[in-house]
């Protein structure tokens, strides 16, 4: 993915994610520190802020973070401008990028990367979204069950 097609926001919103990863010693930025970046997004913030409870889900991703991300090895500690970038936000870019490149758009904005992680129901930050917030992610992936007639 060209980091060409990110708009100013997400690239905000990712700078925050990475510092929040780096102020906590995590050893790499993942879906969960890109979501608890997004609550100061303008963009997509409004869209977290419209969940049934968001500071639960904050709280949420915190505890999630505290409990399953390992801690920073001296290197990362060191170069926090390294840092690893996990699979799920890779993921999440890359469809977004993708999905706008085929919708014609120019670029890719936090919106739309919360709307992929929303979409990959199997990441872990899906789940907390979709469980701490009531939110349902669109069907999109899912085939109905034919019936026989």
């Amino acid at each position: 993915m060209s980091e060409n097609m990110l708009n100013k926001n997400l690239l905000e919103t990712i700078e925050r994610a990475r510092r929040l990863a780096v102020s906590r010693r995590d050893e790499a930025l993942t879906a969960e520190h890109l979501v608890l970046a997004m609550f100061e997004d303008p963009e997509a913030g409004k869209h977290l802020g419209a969940l049934r409870d968001p500071k639960a889900l904050a709280k949420r991703l915190n505890e999630w973070l505290d409990e399953n991300i390992g801690r920073a090895t001296p290197y990362i500690a060191a170069n926090p401008g390294r840092m690893l970038v996990g699979m799920d936000v890779r993921e999440a870019l890359d469809v977004a990028a993708a999905n706008a490149q085929a919708s014609g758009r120019k670029s890719v904005g936090t919106v739309h990367a919360l709307i992929e992680i929303l979409r990959l129901e199997r990441k872990r930050a899906g789940h907390r979204l979709v469980d701490a917030g009531g939110l349902r992610p669109q069907a999109g992936g899912r085939q109905r069950r034919r019936t026989r007639r």
